[in-house]
């Protein structure tokens, strides 16, 4: 009878966070992850640089 109800999504049940934080949606939660994954993996970079930077100093890594 109405075809636009065919075009939107089933409904479901919001997940965890959607449901303790009710603005955060998918594409938010999408984004936080993107960033994050960003962030981890600056990190990475800096640490491998930290590790590299200290062996010259003869730390406790064994330099």
């Amino acid at each position: 009878m109405s075809q636009h109800s065919a075009t939107f999504a089933p409904s479901r049940p919001p997940g965890l966070l959607a449901r303790l934080f009710p603005p955060f949606g998918d594409r938010l939660l999408g984004m936080f992850y993107r960033q994050l994954a960003t962030l981890l993996e600056a990190g990475v970079a800096i640490d491998r640089a930290v590790e590299v930077a200290g062996r010259g100093l003869g730390g406790p890594r064994g330099g």
